[in-house]
Order: structure tokens, then C-alpha cells, then sequence
């Protein structure tokens, strides 16, 4: 091996005998204008991708199951989604549209419900009895702020509830007597 400066040449040898030579440059006027590529045979790269494809062949080969299954799973559950489509009739739903409510006439047909079967009640046992199916109609709420005091004050007087509302301090203290009391309704605004 002759080694310079600026040119590295590189002998190949084959049983003792120099079978090419190959210049390896860094970038000096001896080197050769032409590229490592324009050595290689013109149909390389098509060469180096048959033989890969043939080794992705083999290697799929060896997994011929599991390669199969990945490629006919997506057609088969297409094929399924169709046969489903074709068995399932799609049927025209109508949109049905319910008049409009007036909450204020339904709110008083609750109250004169809930007024009934407690009348009833007081009948059968001769004296009121509140239970979950016959409340008391009151409202508690909690907690006991200024602010929540003047939104539900403004909404007894929109639906011109005459029952009294119930605050307490804390939402536990209002669960603990919704168990008991069985008011109409309990609204717990903040849990701190």
C-alpha cells in the first residue's frame, strides 16, 4: 500500500494479485470528476430492489398466515359492513315535532298532584305524611349566600310558588335532611 498526502490508494488483492484499484480522494486535483455511483453497474439500484423485494418475500413467506390474514382483513370487514348494509333496511324516520309546553300550566298540574296523593295520604293515616312519592312542598337549597338567596327568591316569584324555601349551610346538611324531611326539590350550588 503507497499511501501520499492528498491521494490514498487502496489495491485489491486476490491470491496475491492486484485485481483493481480503487481511489479513495480527499477532494485532491488527482482524483477522478466521476462519482462512486457512475462505477456501479446502470441497473443497480433495480438489481438491489428485486433482491430486497425477493428478501421481503421470503421473510413473509415465513409468516404466510399472519401476512394473509393482514392483508384480507380489511376486505373481509368491508364485506361485512356491506352484507350488513343489504340485510338492515335503512327505514325513513319522521322527525316528530311536540307542540310548545307552558311550564307555568304543567308546574301547576304537578302541584295539584303532588296536593292530591298527600290528601289522600292524610286521609288514610290522619295526619300529613311526606314521603318521597308525596313531598313536602318546599325547596331547600344550600348554601346560604346573599346571591343564591336572590336567584331562587326570583324564580319562586316566576313560577308563583307560595311554599316556603329552606337554606342550609352546607350541601351535607342539606342531604342529611332530604333523607328525612323529603322536600320537593334540593339544589346544592356549591360543595365548599
Amino acid at each position: 500500500i503507497e499511501e501520499t498526502s492528498s491521494v490514498r490508494l487502496n489495491y485489491i488483492h486476490f491470491i496475491g494479485k492486484p485485481l483493481c484499484i480503487k481511489m479513495i480522494s480527499d477532494n485532491s486535483p488527482l482524483s477522478s470528476e466521476h462519482s462512486e455511483d457512475d462505477s456501479l453497474p446502470s441497473n443497480y439500484h433495480w438489481l438491489r430492489f428485486k433482491w430486497m423485494f425477493w428478501k421481503n418475500c421470503c421473510m413473509h413467506w415465513n409468516t404466510r398466515w399472519e401476512f394473509l390474514f393482514a392483508v384480507l382483513m380489511p376486505s373481509i370487514c368491508s364485506l361485512i359492513a356491506v352484507i350488513l348494509r343489504i340485510n338492515i333496511p335503512a327505514e325513513h324516520l319522521t322527525t316528530i315535532t311536540y307542540g310548545d309546553t307552558d311550564i307555568q300550566k304543567a308546574w301547576r298540574n304537578v302541584i295539584r298532584e303532588v296536593d292530591t296523593r298527600g290528601g289522600i295520604l292524610e286521609e288514610s293515616f290522619d295526619n300529613p305524611v311526606h314521603t318521597p312519592y308525596v313531598p313536602l312542598l318546599a325547596i331547600a337549597y344550600a348554601p346560604d349566600f346573599e346571591a343564591i338567596n336572590n336567584i331562587m327568591e326570583f324564580t319562586f316569584n316566576k313560577f308563583e310558588w307560595d311554599s316556603p324555601f329552606i337554606t342550609f349551610n352546607t350541601c351535607d346538611e342539606l342531604r342529611k335532611k332530604m333523607r328525612t324531611e323529603h322536600y320537593f326539590a334540593g339544589v346544592c350550588f356549591n360543595e365548599d
